[in-house]
């Protein structure tokens, strides 16, 4: 068998585990059905911040061979940049958690609020996807492209074209794919239960980050 397929089967397998992790996608999950989103505005997020996730570990990994840098120490980076990534996140489960508390107990009616409450709402959806899109587009590294990168790039451009390509392109599809198929379990589920659930979605949303956060660290997924 062609190494290129070798190596390119392997960027599949490894990019299929990968995008499993519950940090890729269930934030987005939480915050798209906390805040309402339609299902394109969903696909669109993950679609981007999918990119970004990958497209950094890409640009880091091309980096290090044109500087010849040691494979080690580039995974030694992309392990920092994990860990910061999850205090991030669990950081802003913190966060948003407090906020959703505070404005539970305001008990707010949604369909009598003042401008200052719909800036103030709009305010933290803004912050919310900033800090969600930094904590994965920048931070948050794909761990196992930089091995393959190296491994493809000293067998040639077409194995290396091949690796990129495949791991991007499933990792992208998975994270899209997910966050859609349970944000729809999650919209059948809360549309049942919606009276006893909207007072509080945002600190269960925030609660959530904050369990996958910990999940992560636990289980070191």
């Amino acid at each position: 068998m062609p190494v290129t397929n070798v190596l390119t089967a392997t960027a599949a397998w490894l990019a299929f585990l990968h995008a499993l992790a519950p940090d890729h996608w269930v934030p987005f999950v939480a915050l798209a059905r906390t805040n309402s989103w339609s299902r394109s505005k969903l696909a669109l997020v993950t679609f981007l911040a999918g990119l970004g996730h990958v497209g950094t570990s890409l640009v880091l990994g091309l980096a290090g061979i044109l500087l010849g840098q040691e494979l080690s120490r580039l995974q030694g980076v992309e392990a920092r940049r994990g860990e910061m990534a999850i205090l991030l996140l669990i950081g802003f489960g913190i966060a948003y958690l407090a906020w959703g508390i505070k404005h539970a107990r305001h008990g707010v009616n949604h369909h009598h609020v003042g401008v200052d409450s719909l800036a103030g709402a709009a305010k933290t959806a803004f912050l919310t996807r900033f800090w969600i899109f930094f904590a994965v587009m920048i931070f948050g590294p794909c761990e196992p492209m930089i091995p393959l990168i190296f491994l493809a790039w000293a067998k040639g451009l077409q194995p290396l074209l091949s690796v990129v390509g495949v791991f991007s392109f499933i990792t992208v599809t998975m994270v899209v794919a997910q966050s859609l198929l349970a944000y729809q379990g999650l919209s059948f589920f809360w549309s049942r239960h919606e009276d006893q659930l909207a007072r509080y979605s945002h600190a269960i949303a925030g609660a959530t980050i904050i369990a996958v956060g910990l999940l992560v660290i636990l289980f070191d997924l």
